[in-house]
C-alpha cells in the first residue's frame, strides 16, 4: 500500500503501513519492584516484554502509542499484601478519566497476595492520549503490585 502525496491517510492506513493488524498484540509491560505504590496511582511498569510501538517508556506509567485506534487492555493487578476484608481495585484510566474498574473483597489474608483482572477496549487518538492502570484499596495502606502485568493489543482504527 502506498500513500499518494497530498493523500490523507485514515488511522487504518497507517496501522498497516507500520505493519500493525487488528488482533496484534503491541504491549506486554510487567511490575517486578517490591517498591509500594501509593493509594491509587497509577502502576509504573518496570519490564517490558514487548512494545512494538515504542509507546512505553521504561519504569513509567503510560503506555501512549502513536497509531490511532481501538486497544484492547487487560491488566491483572496484583495486591502482594492483603487484610481479609480488605476491597481491592484496578483501574483503567484514558488520560486520568476511568474506562474500566474491578473491584473485589478478599476473603482472607493469602500469603501469596490477590489478583484481580479488568478488562475494557479503549480508543486513542495516536497523539495526546495515553492508558494507565491504576491500583488501590479501601485501607488507604500503599499497594506492593509486583506480578502485575497488562497486555494491550491493537483492535483496528
Amino acid at each position: 500500500m502506498t500513500i499518494a502525496a497530498g493523500q490523507v491517510a485514515r488511522a487504518a492506513d497507517v496501522a498497516v503501513l507500520a505493519g500493525i493488524l487488528p488482533g496484534t498484540c503491541v504491549a506486554r509491560l510487567r511490575r517486578t519492584s517490591a517498591t509500594t505504590i501509593p493509594q491509587g496511582a497509577a502502576i509504573p511498569w518496570d519490564a517490558e516484554d514487548l512494545d512494538t510501538l515504542d509507546a512505553h517508556a521504561a519504569n513509567t506509567t503510560r503506555f501512549q502509542p502513536t497509531i490511532a485506534g481501538r486497544y484492547l487492555v487487560h491488566a491483572v493487578v496484583r495486591h502482594q499484601v492483603v487484610t481479609a476484608g480488605a476491597a481491592i481495585f484496578a483501574t483503567i484510566t484514558r488520560n486520568g478519566v476511568a474506562q474500566a474498574s474491578v473491584v473485589a473483597s478478599a476473603n482472607s489474608s493469602p500469603s501469596a497476595g490477590v489478583g484481580v483482572a479488568v478488562v475494557d477496549v479503549v480508543s486513542l487518538n495516536g497523539s495526546s492520549d495515553y492508558l494507565e492502570v491504576t491500583v488501590g484499596n479501601n485501607q488507604s495502606v500503599n499497594v506492593n503490585a509486583s506480578g502485575s502485568v497488562v497486555t494491550i493489543i491493537y483492535a483496528g482504527a
